[in-house]
């Protein structure tokens, strides 16, 4: 049951983020100074591409960060190893996959998908989605736990920021991954 309630969540967030329009064209370029100062927080709802189906998810961004990955750092910093890289064919880099973690102490089980985009055409940002371990959006608008959420992550954003333990282990997998596909 638990094998198919996440496939089902992964496969809807896969849908999702490939066709969502994620990268939206934004006139507003980030201030060079990055960290806090610099950072604003933004929720996306984003819908699925499937014109037949009205659902969305909810994915916080941190505007402005330093890198794309700056949420999967403070994943791996507390959780350790991801369980699964999610590729997606328009992008280089992979949404990265938690299962199964105690996000914010409440004995709860989340499932925590990190992402983001860089580029000199466009805002970077440094995003999440996640679902509670019953697969609701556990950042929706009428989520009991979303402050947390926002808080958790927020909190630990300029942890860790000369600490490149998650980009060089991501490099090395996804360098082999990209291998093994040619």
């Amino acid at each position: 049951m638990k094998a198919l309630k996440t496939s089902s969540i992964f496969l809807f967030v896969i849908l999702t983020l490939t066709g969502c329009g994620s990268q939206e064209k934004n006139a507003t370029h980030c201030n060079k100074t990055f960290g806090r100062q610099a950072m604003s927080i933004d929720f996306k709802e984003l819908k699925s591409k499937d014109k037949s189906d009205s659902s969305s998810i909810h994915q916080l961004r941190f505007m402005c960060t330093r890198s794309a990955r700056e949420t999967g750092k403070i994943m791996f910093a507390s959780f350790g190893d991801w369980n699964e890289l999610v590729y997606d064919p328009d992008k280089y880099w992979p949404n990265v996959l938690w299962e199964s973690v105690d996000l914010i102490k409440d004995g709860k089980k989340y499932i925590v998908f990190t992402s983001g985009i860089e580029s000199t055409r466009e805002r970077t940002f440094s995003g999440v989605i996640v679902f509670d371990e019953l697969g609701n959006d556990a950042l929706a608008e009428d989520s009991n736990v979303k402050d947390e959420l926002v808080a958790f992550f927020t909190e630990r954003l300029d942890e860790n920021r000369t600490d490149r333990s998650f980009s060089l282990k991501l490099n090395e997998q996804v360098s082999k991954d990209k291998n093994t596909l040619k």
